[in-house]
């Protein structure tokens, strides 16, 4: 079973709104596209997109709905001849990695936007739709559409956020927040509706659904609060960089000057990248972002970390907890920051019931976005870079252990702190969080099962950090959904020193997991991390066909 933090999106009857029929708007459903993948044991994944031109032969879609699909990807049953979409930082020498048919450069969450090249237009029955020519505006009314499988869903509302801050209750301008420029909006979309159109009340695109807010309600269940939407100026900036002949015949006349939230103007003849706004409107922080259905379990870890600690944590009464918690947040996110652009190389082992045990080796790269493996083999031969690590078809496997903890430490809503230890004799804090969501990438293959499953489970974690506050040990407990009935994880923190000159971090070096299947089977993992040091990265725009 893998896991990856990935800030994972989801993604009748008319509304409210009135999408007014100016002259030369069509009919905004009729821009609405449904993407498919190829079938794989009977499952077939689907999403929305949105029509560039007409005839329509250019496609707008979320990146991570075509990240997520298998091979085989068609709009409207015509397949599709290329698809181009944001990188990610990645290292003079890395190439990008074929995954699920698609090169998995998705880059920042931001441009979550992918521009899909068909091999021949879609009937005439399909439409484009023009864009906004102005910025969103806070309390704007809008209207989402999309298609839920293959029932076309309509949604009014209006704008409840712009330039939503999601990671850390840091200051926005920060460079240790995760600052995503999204709109928030007041409907609740549908399961299967990323991709689909946020139009302005003239039916014009002014955004396209990313996926759904989640928060606790009194009673600590989650809620969906809201739907977010990548905004128009990335999109528009996307276009820019990909495409510059379809962006000038999409904008041509649409948007000149064309004026980003800070105040930057956007022409035809000399775009410029947006920047983050100084003053972000931003509403309170959702607990998570979830695209599958959120299941809150409260499993228990508390028993795992006796054998570690010399004593039980106690509280000392003269501390403000709050301010203590918001300070060891800070610690973590300004590590989480800095933990880009790091090699090192990676052994774990694997072994379990009905399994043989054996030692798997790779290089590993630590970017802003992911990290990229490359599986070393005894006799010296180096696999090309993926995604995720190469692993052994049946067990369990860790993968994004480099950051995710650290992320769910800084994000935990309800993060309490237990009190203060010692281990050899050496003092120690203990912070925990329960009733957590996490997210969790997971591809088990059990004897003749192959299971591929990305969404959130419920978590709980024990977190040790030294007496100035720097992870030294996370614990994690997660109750995934599917083959394994329950998996646990610890990973041990080290500080590592550069020879280039660049401060210190606090990076993983051992790793074990377990996991126990429904059958009773048991599987576990254990791995290191040695040999770190700094590269220089920079960002490409990749492209491919299929």
């Amino acid at each position: 079973m893998k896991q990856t933090l990935c800030l994972l999106l989801l993604l009748i009857g008319l509304p409210s709104i009135a999408l007014t029929q100016q002259k030369g708007i069509v009919d905004p459903k009729s821009a609405i596209v449904r993407i498919k993948s190829g079938r794989v044991f009977s499952i077939r994944k689907s999403g929305n997109g949105i029509c560039l031109d007409t005839p329509c032969l250019h496609v707008l879609a979320n990146a991570h709905t075509i990240y997520f699909m298998e091979k085989g990807i068609r709009v409207e049953g015509v397949k599709v001849k290329k698809s181009q979409m944001a990188t990610g930082p990645k290292d003079e020498g890395a190439k990008p990695s074929l995954i699920a048919g698609v090169y998995s450069w998705t880059g920042n969450p931001e441009r979550d936007i992918a521009l899909l090249t068909l091999e021949k237009p879609l009937p005439d029955r399909f439409r484009s739709l023009p864009f906004a020519d102005h910025n969103p505006a806070m309390n704007e009314q809008v209207t989402g559409i999309a298609y839920s499988g293959d029932v076309l869903k309509i949604y009014d509302g209006q704008i409840t956020g712009l330039g939503v801050v999601i990671g850390t209750d840091q200051d926005p301008r920060s460079s240790a927040v995760k600052i995503e420029r999204l709109l928030d909006l007041s409907f609740i979309i549908s399961f299967g509706n990323s991709g689909g159109a946020v139009c302005d009340a003239t039916g014009h695109i002014i955004g396209i659904i990313k996926g759904i807010t989640y928060d606790k309600d009194s009673g600590g269940s989650s809620v969906a609060t809201g739907t977010l939407a990548v905004p128009i100026s990335t999109i528009y900036k996307f276009l820019a960089d990909t495409d510059h002949d379809l962006w000038t015949r999409l904008f041509k006349s649409e948007l000149l000057p064309y004026e980003i939230s800070d105040g930057s103007s956007i022409n035809n003849n000399n775009p410029v990248n947006p920047k983050v706004p100084d003053t972000i409107v931003a509403p309170a922080v959702p607990n998570s972002i979830v695209t599958g259905d959120a299941q809150t379990i409260t499993p228990t870890n508390a028993e795992r970390i006796k054998s570690y600690l010399d004593t039980p944590p106690v509280k000392d009464k003269t501390v403000d907890e709050k301010l203590f918690i918001s300070k060891a947040k800070n610690v973590a996110s300004a590590n989480l920051s800095s933990m880009i652009n790091v090699f090192a190389t990676q052994k774990v082992d694997f072994w379990g019931d009905g399994q043989e045990k054996m030692s798997w080796s790779y290089e590993v790269a630590i970017y802003e976005d992911r990290e990229m493996f490359k599986r070393v083999h005894p006799n010296g031969k180096i696999d090309k870079d993926t995604s995720s690590p190469p692993c052994p078809s049946y067990g369990t496997c860790p993968e994004r252990q480099w950051r995710d903890f650290l992320y769910y430490f800084t994000t935990a809503k309800n993060l309490s702190y237990e009190g203060r230890s010692s281990v050899k004799k050496e003092i120690v804090y203990v912070f925990s969080y329960e009733n957590n969501l996490c997210p969790v990438h997971e591809i088990n293959t059990s004897l003749l099962i192959h299971f591929n499953w990305r969404g959130y489970v419920g978590c709980s974690s024990k977190i040790i950090t030294d007496v100035n506050l720097n992870p030294i040990k996370i614990y994690l407990q997660y109750s995934p959904m599917s083959i394994p009935r329950i998996m646990t994880t610890e990973v041990e923190y080290s500080r590592i020193d550069f020879q280039n000159g660049s401060k210190p971090l606090w990076l993983p070096t051992k790793i074990d997991m377990s996991a126990t299947f429904y059958n009773g089977s048991k599987h576990f993992a254990s791995g290191t991390w040695n040999n770190y040091h700094k590269f220089y990265s920079k960002t490409k725009i990749v492209s491919f066909k299929q």
